[in-house]
């Protein structure tokens, strides 16, 4: 069973493959996320392994900076108030190049990752998929931020990278042999990375192990006199069940779009009511989680093609 301890330890270890700044490997380890949330680094450890056992931690995942591959992404939404309408728009969509993933939430809404090289390129993408859609213009949801990145990655990086992709837990040594280095010289490369923004190291949250348990996100409005006094309180108020969350572009949604676990459906909806009551916010619209579908072939095959070119 998930409780609020286990949620801090989730959203200290971070579940997404991006964001602003670096994320160093230490923020896995069970001795920083135990200092972060103030216990003893035995209970956060035992925690973690008893979400390991379940399954709802399935493992962890290496992810790259896109911009080392020259690209960005962003995600957009439609709403289409019909869910039929919009189960088939995810199944012509999904497998169009440069589609990441896709959500369909309860109510109509799909919400599309997308990735790019250029405007040009991005602007082609949305006009292909609001074609096979054919259900209005998308409208930008958020920007996948990921940090700068001030030097190329070396041949020697994408094949420590992709050995590491669907184990990030790989033992070094292994990865060591089958990249003919020393574990020093491979330890030293992936703090490099980490520390610089260059890779995301991630656990793979599986909700569906998780007995009794709903993740649902939260899009919350803010007036536009409200100060940073009210995200302050609105963090507080969902901090045991706050897995992560994201700053959006879209005023008639929200300005943040909080991930969020609750156990019933009754809590989801408590939830947005005590948000809703918090000085500065202007609404708050929870977003049931209906289908999502991830696509990361194309990343695995980018990586392969960097590869490749440093070995030419």
């Amino acid at each position: 069973m998930v409780d609020a301890l286990d949620i801090r330890i989730l959203r200290c270890m971070g579940i997404q493959p991006y964001g602003k700044e670096p994320r160093a490997l230490e923020t896995l380890k069970a001795s920083h996320i135990a200092k972060r949330i103030k216990t003893s680094t035995e209970r956060v450890r035992d925690r973690i392994a008893r979400m390991e056992q379940s399954g709802i931690i399935g493992g962890y995942e290496l992810f790259p900076n896109y911009r080392h591959l020259g690209l960005a992404a962003t995600w957009f939404y439609l709403e289409i108030r019909d869910e039929d309408l919009v189960d088939a728009a995810i199944d012509k969509i999904e497998p169009v190049e440069g589609v990441v993933g896709c959500c369909a939430f309860v109510g109509g809404l799909l919400c599309i990752n997308v990735h790019y090289r250029s405007p040009a390129d991005l602007a082609r993408k949305l006009r292909l998929l609001e074609s096979l859609i054919g259900k209005g213009e998308a409208q930008k949801f958020y920007d996948v931020d990921m940090p700068r990145v001030d030097r190329p990655l070396a041949g020697l990086d994408w094949r420590i990278i992709k050995a590491l992709r669907e184990d990030a837990r790989r033992p070094v040594r292994e990865v060591a042999r089958d990249a003919r280095v020393s574990e020093k010289t491979v330890k030293r490369r992936l703090d490099r990375m980490a520390q610089e923004g260059s890779i995301f190291v991630i656990p793979l949250l599986d909700p569906s192990r998780a007995e009794g348990i709903l993740m649902f996100s939260l899009a919350v409005r803010f007036a536009p006199d409200a100060g940073p006094s009210s995200l302050v309180a609105v963090e507080a108020a969902l901090r045991d069940h706050m897995v992560a969350v994201d700053r959006t572009e879209v005023p008639q949604l929200g300005s943040h779009a909080f991930l969020l676990a609750a156990r019933s459906m009754g809590e989801v909806e408590a939830l947005r009511k005590a948000t809703a009551k918090v000085q500065g916010v202007a609404g708050a619209r929870a977003l049931l989680f209906r289908d999502a579908r991830e696509n990361w072939s194309w990343l695995d095959e980018a990586i392969d093609e960097r590869i490749r070119a440093s070995s030419r």
